[in-house]
């Protein structure tokens, strides 16, 4: 998978990812597994697309991009084949360089928020931090450019109904920290006032 889009058709909340073939023959309704997870997946509406226009896809060959309805199982980077299992490295996700909240103006939006942010962080649209796993209610947004938060509240907006509020932080980076713990083998140190 290199992309996953959500609602293309806002009557049906659909998700496709996108899939270039790489070897082999693909089939319309042939079952395939998930390199990442193993659950094996019916393919059985694959769809080519021109401009606005679908058409379903009976056969495809190495170089062909075929859009598959996606029930949710899918991730940017994931392999699928035919009767096996098949992993490659992942994909890498670049830093973010711009941090900011999100909130929304009213909270009766709550549940159409969350379901936004699960699937457009899921698309690559933005990035999602949260303090704690505990603390799922003030999301931090972490973007390589300024214009996905445009877009990111345009599509919240447009597609599920939320209004948000974007303030942009003052952080540059958001990183991982990881260490690990030295043994210390010296006296402790007594705190320092000064006057």
């Amino acid at each position: 998978m290199f992309k996953i889009q959500a609602n293309m058709n806002p009557k049906h909340r659909d998700r496709i990812a996108f899939v270039r073939i790489v070897s082999g023959h693909f089939e319309r309704g042939m079952d395939v597994t998930v390199g990442r997870s193993g659950e094996t997946l019916r393919l059985s509406k694959p769809h080519s697309f021109l401009a606005a226009e679908r058409s379903i896809v009976d056969e495809a060959w190495p170089g062909d991009i075929v859009g598959v309805f996606d029930p949710g199982k899918l991730r940017v980077g994931d392999t699928i084949a035919d009767g096996r299992r098949i992993r490659f490295a992942e994909i890498p996700s670049f830093a973010p360089e711009h941090i900011a909240r999100l909130s929304i103006k009213t909270s009766m939006k709550r549940k159409a928020l969350d379901a936004g942010l699960e699937q457009l962080s899921q698309e690559g649209v933005i990035q999602l931090f949260f303090k704690s796993r505990d603390d799922r209610r003030s999301p931090f947004l972490g973007a390589v450019g300024l214009l996905q938060f445009e877009v990111l509240k345009e599509r919240l907006k447009n597609e599920y109904d939320v209004d948000a509020i974007i303030e942009l932080l003052p952080g540059r980076a958001a990183r991982w920290v990881k260490a690990r713990p030295r043994r210390w083998s010296g006296s402790p140190i007594a705190p320092t006032t000064t006057t």
